[in-house]
């Protein structure tokens, strides 16, 4: 039987859609503290980022994931068995039962499921059911793409709740004068990618910050969407990602983490600005809004899940994301050298849990391929140390 083809544009209106449903979900956890705290459990040691001491999931986390495979899967039905994510569909409560987070077409359901989790908090399981079951969105039609590809060549990357630290902690908000957060709720980013499965190259990219600002009296919680699809000879970004221009002075900015080797960021910090931020996905997303240069990441702590979505923001720009270690290993790179270099979303490898996916030699995403070599030139040699 042949594969269904797939409008792009309709696949990219079902991926912001979902992203903004996935919004509401976090922003509802997020003004619930006390069932928040509630919710929080360590995640399984096969299933942990070795860069945090603790490292969590939470209930939101998967019941975000869960709404998208359910609401793409029954839009486009060929790719339900290629969707990707970071979560596991499976819950402990505080009570010690197990229990598995599978949707239904039932909103009654959904609640009587999510109410089993809430220890028997009715009301919130009946809001989150309602926010899971709804079709009312708002968002008008992002494009009008004619590109088309096959449903089984599509494969599709989820970070529910990406920088999950930020989101558990609700920590004050630190802004830098360039207008960057440093850490925060702003920090956090709903990241969906669409891929090529024959190629690994992304396609679609959706970004969005559920807790992008507060408007309104009581404040409520607004969220912001980006965009892009790349994929042959076709290129479009959201307005969102056009409208940013960056006030500073004439030095560019890299942006890296705050647990970046010393001798790294002593390095960057001679030619460039160094900001630091929270988040894989919303340092890339600074690098795609043009707030930032670069984002340099020399250990192998991100996944798929956190690269697709902001890397498919890049490419449509003429960036991308590359392994940091071929560029910082190389001996001489050009723009062509570029391509070969990309980050690739295959879904191949032996290897147990989450380190199939793992971005194990860094990353350095940008717009700009003369940055890429710029920045070559000034590691070129270097033995950088942790």
């Amino acid at each position: 039987m042949a594969s269904e083809p797939i409008l792009l544009s309709d696949l990219l209106q079902c991926l912001v859609e979902c992203s903004e449903k996935a919004a509401r979900i976090a922003q509802v956890f997020r003004n619930e503290d006390a069932l928040f705290q509630l919710l929080v459990e360590e995640k399984s040691d096969i299933e942990k980022n070795k860069r945090f001491v603790q490292d969590f999931k939470t209930l939101a986390d998967v019941l975000v994931q869960e709404t998208i495979q359910r609401d793409v899967g029954k839009q486009f039905p060929s790719l339900g068995s290629h969707i990707c994510g970071e979560e596991q569909n499976s819950f402990q409560n505080s009570l010690g039962e197990s229990i598995r987070v599978e949707l239904t077409d039932s909103e009654d359901e959904t609640a009587a499921l999510l109410s089993q989790v809430l220890d028997g908090r009715d009301h919130v399981a009946k809001l989150l059911a309602s926010v899971v079951h709804s079709n009312d969105s708002n968002c008008e039609k992002q494009c009008s793409s004619t590109s088309i590809i096959p449903a089984s060549g599509v494969g599709i990357w989820i970070d529910p709740i990406d920088s999950t630290s930020e989101y558990i902690q609700a920590k004050s908000e630190e802004t830098n004068d360039l207008g960057m957060q440093q850490s925060g709720l702003k920090c956090v980013c709903v990241l969906i990618g669409a891929f090529d499965l024959q190629s690994g190259k992304p396609i679609l990219g959706v970004v969005n910050q559920p807790f992008f600002n507060q408007e309104g009296d009581p404040p409520s919680w607004r969220s912001k969407y980006y965009w892009s699809l790349n994929y042959e000879d076709e290129c479009i970004t959201s307005a969102s990602l056009q409208n940013n221009l960056r006030q500073d002075d004439d030095r560019k900015v890299v942006v890296v983490s705050s647990s970046e080797g010393k001798q790294l960021q002593e390095t960057i910090s001679s030619k460039y600005r160094t900001v630091h931020a929270a988040g894989a996905g919303y340092k890339a997303l600074l690098v795609a809004c043009k707030m930032a240069d670069l984002y340099v990441l020399s250990r192998g702590t991100t996944y798929f899940w956190d690269t697709c979505g902001p890397h498919a923001l890049l490419s449509a720009q003429g960036g991308g994301i590359l392994k940091f270690s071929e560029i910082h290993n190389a001996t001489s790179i050009d723009s062509n050298d570029l391509v070969d270099k990309q980050v690739k979303y295959l879904l191949k490898g032996d290897k147990g849990g989450s380190e199939s996916f793992r971005n194990a030699d860094g990353l350095i995403a940008y717009r700009k391929p003369e940055d890429v070599i710029e920045l070559f030139e000034l590691l070129k040699g270097q033995k950088l140390q942790d």
